[in-house]
């Protein structure tokens, strides 16, 4: 008797409860936004580092090349509404620098540079300086798209004998996607 009694309890609640029209259409009205943040480059540069690769002397310069080939993708191109490259350098030698970034193709056509200039901070009190990189429109979007490279070029006009300190960078990458 009891399993009757249980049956037709829920068949009551079944055909008791209320539902809604749903309308599949709206499904195509839905957006998705997802927002990726990925490292880009990390390194950091010691003033001995440059006397013990005999590189003293007027000026000087560090580069670093990271991939990026991912932003070819055909989805990602037809996706990408946003992007944001943020850098945070911290610098404790008493000089300045620029630092210097140029997204590239593989056959180094460089398709968007930017620069930041450094100032020169002592161990005691370093420099922090951070910059973001909006990319937003067409251009920028299809010039990011385009590159398969990013290099990064610190450099200083003046000598760095005989000093002490760091220069740390740290960069990360946002990309907004909408689809």
């Amino acid at each position: 008797m009891r399993p009757k009694i249980f049956f037709l309890l829920v068949l009551c609640c079944v055909l008791s409860s209320c539902i809604r029209d749903t309308d599949f259409e709206q499904a195509d009205q839905i957006t998705l936004s997802p927002e990726y943040e990925l490292d880009l480059v990390y390194f950091t540069v010691d003033t001995s580092m440059f006397e013990a690769a005999g590189e003293l002397g007027d000026s000087f310069k560090v580069t670093d090349t990271t991939n990026i080939r991912f932003l070819d993708d055909s989805f990602i191109r037809e996706s990408l509404v946003r992007a944001e490259v943020f850098f945070r350098l911290t610098n404790s030698i008493p000089r300045d620098f620029e630092l210097e970034v140029e997204f590239m193709t593989l056959a180094n056509e460089v398709q968007y540079q930017f620069g930041i200039p450094i100032a020169a901070g002592s161990v005691g009190a370093p420099v922090i300086t951070e910059h973001i990189e909006i990319f937003e429109t067409t251009e920028e979007l299809q010039a990011l798209t385009n590159s398969s490279r990013v290099v990064i070029s610190v450099s200083s006009p003046e000598s760095v004998e005989a000093l002490e300190g760091t220069l740390n960078l740290q960069s990360k990458s946002a990309y907004f996607l909408e689809y």
